[in-house]
């Protein structure tokens, strides 16, 4: 138990100790410190009470027999009856303290399950809740007379022919729309198939030797896909780059890490194309274009307007006249 601090009733102290000097009043003091700080009486050794009252072990027997007159030396201790009193106080209270504590939490326990427990329950009420007079959709679809809805008469109605009958068709076999909006990801990287082989493709040679690995990959993947608006064309991006990295021999220590890829939305720069087999003739030659990784913003902006303006051809057209060849 940590006591708090020590209560001096200065009235009462002086009454005691009024006719002690200036040294017995802080060798006394001191004990009385020690006693409350160690919440446990002090031990009957010469020595280790001169050390504690900070005193030679000379003045020591002079002052022992002056300061023995406050305590009761029992079982080898010297006890203090109104420090014991005080800490009894505290430990008292330390007690209630710590036992409405466990109360409390106890409480909070007990209310946060009756509430999920009811959750539950009004869960599954709600998916056995069936309308009662909806007909099946079968009997919808093979009743020969469809029941019509009644409309009530409009006094002032025009002379706008109005629909007779209307029929309502119910189709039970259309899932329900999900709650809570976007299909909520998984948080494990290894229970997203579409992570999973986005990284497949990513992890193949070459590779930098320090790229930070899946588990700090995929939280910038879930966000690109976001900002791509689904995982195809982050993945489409990947196989491509990919593709690029092995055919034009890429040093391992100059092939992005997955991080910095996925943040900087690199995949956008492959978006229609197709992952080619390597081979010089198939290869498309705007090589300049799909390695922009290494060039300015701000010319990375000025490629994709040409792309998207005039085409692959003339972006990189633009980038083998005005930029020094990459890689």
């Amino acid at each position: 138990m940590t006591t708090p601090f020590m209560p001096l009733y200065v009235a009462d102290y002086l009454a005691d100790a009024a006719h002690l000097s200036t040294i017995e009043h802080g060798a006394y003091l001191l004990l009385l410190m020690n006693y409350w700080q160690r919440g446990k009486p002090l031990p009957d050794s010469d020595s280790k009470l001169s050390r504690i009252a900070r005193l030679t072990p000379s003045e020591w027997d002079g002052m022992r027999d002056v300061l023995e007159e406050f305590f009761d030396v029992e079982d080898g201790s010297w006890i203090h009856k109104r420090v014991e009193a005080e800490l009894d106080i505290i430990r008292e209270k330390s007690t209630k303290a710590r036992e409405a504590g466990k109360a409390s939490a106890a409480a909070r326990e007990r209310s946060r399950v009756e509430e999920a427990k009811e959750k539950v329950s009004k869960r599954r009420a709600k998916g056995e809740q069936k309308p009662d007079a909806a007909p099946a959709p079968a009997d919808l679809l093979n009743n020969e007379q469809e029941a019509p809805v009644e409309h009530p008469s409009n006094d002032c109605s025009t002379d706008v022919e109005q629909p007779s009958n209307h029929y309502i068709r119910l189709d039970y076999n259309t899932p329900p729309t999900p709650r809570g909006g976007r299909k909520r990801a998984a948080k494990d990287w290894r229970e997203n198939p579409e992570f999973v082989e986005w990284w497949t493709c990513w992890k193949t040679e070459p590779k930098n030797p320090n790229d930070p690995g899946p588990a700090a990959a995929y939280g910038a993947w879930l966000k690109a896909v976001d900002r791509a608006g689904g995982a195809e064309p982050v993945l489409n991006g990947a196989r491509v780059a990919k593709g690029l990295y092995a055919s034009h021999s890429t040093p391992p220590d100059k092939v992005p890490h997955s991080t910095t890829w996925l943040r900087g939305n690199r995949w956008s720069a492959f978006e229609g194309e197709e992952a080619s087999s390597g081979s010089e003739e198939e290869r498309p030659s705007n090589l300049m274009v799909r390695q922009q990784r290494d060039y300015p913003p701000e010319i990375i902006d000025r490629l994709r307007e040409i792309k998207r303006a005039s085409g692959l051809d003339a972006a990189d057209e633009f980038a083998r006249q005005h930029l020094e060849p990459v890689g």
